[in-house]
């Protein structure tokens, strides 16, 4: 009898999209995660301070900061990483990337909501890379 048992690991690299998105998120050269992100004002990947990984119920969550303005606000994308187990080669991943708008004002805060929310749906493949 031949022993066929396939070698499991936990997903550590994810190529992601939407229509109007490109997101990839996994180890970088140096071993540490990185974050890539592209839509159609911006393209750029983010690695080391750059980004806050954060665990929680929802599974990882990547946050990068895409622009600040002192007085402002600034405009953040967190990625929602899945926990995704893969034998060998791919797994087709759905999840979701958040843009958030913090508006701060210029003087004495205005009552309500100062922040704002858009959630892109996001699919492609998972995969786990040696480091």
């Amino acid at each position: 009898m031949t022993d066929v048992s396939i070698s499991r690991a936990e997903a550590n690299y994810f190529t992601l999209s939407s229509s109007q998105l490109v997101v990839t998120f996994g180890p970088g050269l140096a071993g540490d995660n990185q974050l890539y992100y592209q839509d159609c004002y911006t393209q750029r990947t983010f690695q080391g301070d750059e980004l806050e990984i954060v665990q929680s119920q929802l599974g990882v969550q990547a946050t990068v900061t895409l622009s600040a303005t002192p007085d402002m606000g600034s405009t953040t994308f967190t990625l929602v990483v899945p926990s995704v187990w893969v034998a060998g080669g791919t797994a087709p991943v759905r999840t979701i990337g958040i843009t958030s708008i913090h508006r701060m004002p210029f003087g004495p805060a205005p009552i309500g909501q100062n922040s704002s929310y858009s959630v892109a749906a996001l699919t492609g493949n998972a995969q786990f890379v040696n480091t």
